[in-house]
């Protein structure tokens, strides 16, 4: 999957293909949160966009009607949508020959279709600025080299389901009830099926989570976030108390001023950690791997939501051990304990988990361990887009990637302790810098990953400090230094 961003400030140009990990590093303001921000918010529109107008509204490949015996021939053109609905209404499932090429233009127009949805009417409010910020954004997504999927399940009522399987050249729709029975008959079959179809359409894309550079200080004020109602009822009450402005305009300066300012990315971060303290017990994900020691070791500790409050306790045994409110825990707590809950509760596979400056608050040994756990996320079926400034974290990152190609015989994969750690194959690694405006791809091989603006920052300091060593040696004449 390809991504072409145009014009989103500070960058002019990002173009940025997804890997199983993706990195991208930089300096400050140089753009890197805000591509993240921006594939976030694209991403979640993808999936909550009206699915009417990514199918039903631009026409449909070029498919026929499957041949049945004693029914119409193969040869036949079709269908219409109606002709497709009343089909299923019918028996309950449509058969439709549809070819690969066939099926990827309609998917390639209805991404367009989206993506100038997402920059008229979206981008705007992923960042929460006004629509003139972004009049020369453009955004295009690549997606043709992407497969479809042998079967893709869509729940379309609360007990019923549309099940489309893709041999390559057929194309099944069957409605099912809880009971197995055909549910053609159900009245939201009609959008259901649109649905159901588009969703096949964009299985490729990722459903996105993010962890945003803002999640220590929302661990910490959560409880205190949810101030708009509170500013809403505030303003009721003065207007309540003085004559304001006209009655027809009032709502309108309300909604205004009472309209949080986050951007998108942090307040589903805000409504995501608002939300743990209505978690009851059960620490199971979709991945079927065992993370539990590894964040118990990361956090030195564990999360816990009950009773709505978030607390951190320290690890049993230890002479610190200790058991208190989230609010009251390290910086580097905080920032960990979304983290520790998505891996425990809502990882499923097939997910992009987004993290914006995964180092935030770790010493240099935490640095390493979540590189470990992020590819330990990666090997189990989670994308991993992350933003760094991180010179540890990348080294432990190409650290995983020689070993890979090292091989678990290797001596010194074995000495290093990386054999039982799930490791990262150079192909499925993506790495970008941003500078001067634009988003550049770095080289992924069997070392590692070359990140130019961090070599040449490490290469300066280095020269500075060999530099000062010398000058002190001549003017000291200490042997020692």
């Amino acid at each position: 999957m390809r991504f072409h961003f145009h014009n989103l400030p500070p960058l002019r140009e990002a173009e940025i293909e997804l890997g199983d990990f993706t990195i991208i590093a930089g300096k400050n303001n140089s753009g890197k949160t805000y591509l993240a921000y921006a594939l976030y918010g694209f991403l979640k529109q993808c999936r909550l966009g009206p699915a009417e107008r990514r199918a039903a509204h631009i026409g449909i490949p070029d498919w026929h009607w499957s041949a049945e015996p004693g029914d119409r021939g193969a040869d036949e053109q079709g269908p219409t949508w109606d002709q497709i609905l009343a089909e299923v209404v019918r028996t309950g499932r449509v058969a439709l020959r549809v070819s690969p090429e066939a099926l990827a233009s309609h998917r390639r127009h209805i991404f367009n279709l989206l993506a100038r949805d997402f920059v008229g009417e979206h981008l705007s409010s992923v960042f929460q600025t006004p629509p003139d910020e972004f009049r020369e954004a453009r955004v295009e997504f690549d997606c043709d080299s992407a497969k479809f999927a042998r079967r893709f399940v869509f729940p379309y009522a609360p007990r019923a389901q549309i099940v489309l399987d893709y041999d390559g050249d057929t194309l099944e729709l069957n409605t099912r009830g809880d009971d197995g029975q055909a549910a053609g008959q159900h009245p939201w079959l009609a959008g259901g099926l649109l649905r159901a179809y588009s969703g096949f359409l964009l299985s490729p894309l990722p459903h996105p989570f993010v962890l945003t550079g803002e999640r220590f200080g929302i661990a910490l004020f959560y409880s205190e976030l949810d101030f708009t109602k509170n500013q809403l009822v505030e303003l009721l009450q003065e207007h309540a108390r003085k004559s304001g402005p006209k009655q027809t305009e009032f709502p309108y300066i309300v909604i205004d001023k009472a309209a949080s300012r986050y951007a998108m990315p942090i307040r589903d971060n805000i409504h995501y950690t608002r939300s743990l303290t209505d978690r009851n017990g059960g620490t199971r994900n979709g991945l079927g791997i065992e993370v539990g020691r590894d964040l118990e070791n990361l956090a030195d500790g564990r999360f816990t939501a009950a009773e709505g409050e978030l607390r951190y306790r320290a690890l049993d045994g230890d002479k610190r051990s200790f058991d208190i409110p989230l609010h009251r825990a390290s910086s580097s707590a905080r920032a960990l304990m979304d983290f520790d809950f998505y891996v425990r509760h809502d990882a499923q596979r097939g997910q992009l988990l987004i993290v914006d400056e995964p180092e935030s608050h770790l010493d240099v040994d935490n640095q390493v361990a979540l590189a470990r756990l992020l590819v330990r996320l990666t090997s189990a079926g989670i994308r991993v887009l992350v933003t760094t400034h991180s010179d540890y974290f990348l080294k432990e990152i190409n650290n995983l990637i020689m070993a890979r190609r090292l091989g678990p015989q290797s001596e010194a994969v074995k000495r290093l302790d990386y054999g039982s750690q799930p490791l990262l194959a150079s192909q499925d690694v993506r790495a970008y810098t941003t500078d001067q405006g634009v988003l550049k791809p770095c080289v992924a091989d069997d070392y590692g990953i070359e990140i130019p603006v961090f070599e040449q920052a490490a290469r300066a300091i280095d020269a500075r400090s060999r530099s000062l060593a010398a000058e002190l040696f001549e003017v000291s004449g200490d042997d020692s230094v």
